[in-house]
């Protein structure tokens, strides 16, 4: 064989992706690490086995219609010298008979707004009104032709098209996108006076609340941004917004963005943009953690707490994963792995669930630690397996494996605990959560990955899928 020959079957084979080694018989694979992988709010279940998972503990900036509020500290010239204004937000509306404010904007010394988004009184459609100069320039209007749904959770994409000269026989219109999709406007009713707005510095910006009186927003808000812009954003935006707003909005360009997430639940919104003084601060309105409003984060809290850094970080007071119940979720009598990439941040707490369905109390299982230790258990006293000495923020793999009568408790695929006598016949039908289990207790760290899977094997076959997984890491 020549080496001209050689060299091109090596570079053949170094072009061949590499794929990540995935067991067989899976019926659950639900990747936490990586921005393409959730949606929404929800960890796409990889199998396709439709078992997605719903991220709770998010939190949302809660508005109850009177008087709440979340303004920008120091207001800025956004708009100035642009075409285009671009408003995003993903919002919870209840249903009510007053005219809704979504965002406000208003010209210094002046009451009336600039631009004022909201949500029509008594046919929820959406209005926007809005005045490209101050002074005696006159407030124009488009509303949608249909109505927005209220009650669940929506990504609104707005763009306000000045035209060329401010005429709407020159473009002067307003496009909007509701989750991804095109929602149909109406025209202005009039002209604008110019093609660009005017230099003006805001007397306000605000989300919720009408300075008006009388028109306050009640519902949720997060993932909200703003700003002027000289390009149009497009539906390949909206739908991007819609997919993943963390992602988006960071690669948006537009001058603030927030992704209400704070920390301390304390009364700011940091700007996730980064520029100081537009964080908003939050008047009468608190925050939200029992709703599942769609946010990349789990809450945030340690290092590394967002999808763009790999990981998802538990806060272990109120952040984790449901899994509805399926039929092939429920292991009964059959053999079943569980393997979970984690890295735990608080090992000396009282034992923390990692992993559970219906708890091991009944008909269920559940995967805990203690100090370090892992614990396995199903059923009262059924199926026992504890060991290992799991150290404070190292990626550590668990897996549980059983065939037949015989469980073993792998810590990156080496045993660490058996049971010949694993019979239990599990046949919970609870959901399965990721992070939190009975009490609740809840989980403090990071969980990159957990596949569950119902194949006939034995140990040393599952041992052999352990290791395998260990070898390429939590982030494959």
């Amino acid at each position: 064989m020549t080496k001209k020959l050689l060299t091109i079957i090596l570079v053949l084979l170094l072009a061949v992706p590499v794929h990540a080694f995935t067991p067989d018989g899976l019926v659950g694979d639900w990747k936490l690490t990586g921005q393409t992988i959730q949606r929404q709010g929800t960890i796409i279940d990889r199998t396709g086995t439709t078992n997605p998972g719903t991220v709770f503990g998010a939190p949302a900036i809660d508005f109850d219609g009177t008087d709440d509020k979340a303004a920008v500290t120091t207001e800025w010239d956004a708009l100035n010298g642009h075409r285009y204004a671009v408003i995003a937000i993903h919002a919870n509306a209840t249903a009510d008979t007053v005219k809704r404010i979504l965002y406000v904007e208003t010209w210094t010394g002046d009451t009336k707004a600039k631009i004022e988004f909201s949500i029509s009184a008594t046919t929820d459609f959406l209005r926007i009104a809005c005045r490209s100069g101050a002074g005696a320039d006159t407030s124009r209007a488009a509303e949608s032709t249909g109505a927005l749904t209220e009650g669940s959770w929506q990504t609104i994409l707005a763009l306000i098209d000045l035209g060329t000269d401010g005429t709407v026989a020159n473009g002067a219109a307003v496009r909007i996108w509701v989750n991804g999709l095109v929602f149909p406007m109406g025209a202005f009713n009039g002209d604008l006076t110019q093609g660009t707005f005017a230099s003006d510095t805001p007397g306000s910006q605000i989300f919720g609340l009408n300075t008006g009186g009388n028109r306050d927003f009640t519902g949720q808000m997060q993932w909200l941004g703003y700003g002027g812009s000289d390009t149009a954003v497009t539906i390949v935006d909206a739908l991007r917004f819609h997919e993943n707003p963390q992602a988006w909005l960071t690669q948006s360009g537009l001058d603030a963005f927030w992704f209400c997430k704070d920390a301390a639940l304390a009364g700011t919104a940091d700007n996730g943009e980064g520029t100081a003084g537009r964080d908003l601060a939050l008047t009468n309105a608190g925050w939200d953690v029992t709703d599942n409003g769609g946010n990349a984060y789990a809450n945030s809290g340690g290092a590394g707490d967002s999808f763009t850094a790999g990981k998802r970080w538990f806060d272990g007071t109120d952040d984790y994963v449901s899994v509805a119940n399926a039929a092939s979720l429920v292991f009964g009598t059959a053999d079943f792995q569980i393997h979970a990439w984690v890295s735990i941040s608080n090992t000396g707490a009282d034992p923390e669930t990692i992993l559970e369905k219906g708890d091991d109390s009944n008909e269920g299982w559940r995967i805990q630690h203690n100090a370090g230790t892992i614990t396995f258990g199903a059923g009262i006293n059924r199926i026992n397996l504890s060991g290992g000495a799991v150290p404070d923020n190292t990626p550590t793999l668990i897996s549980v494996l059983r065939t037949g009568s015989d469980a073993s408790l792998l810590i990156n695929g080496a045993s660490v605990s058996t049971d010949a006598s694993a019979t239990k016949d599990i046949t919970d039908t609870t959901a399965s959560t990721i992070g939190k289990g009975f009490g609740p207790s809840f989980f403090t760290g990071d969980i990159y990955r957990v596949l569950i899977g119902t194949k006939s094997a034995t140990i040393a076959e599952g041992t052999a899928d352990a290791k395998a997984i260990f070898e390429q890491g939590a982030f494959k």
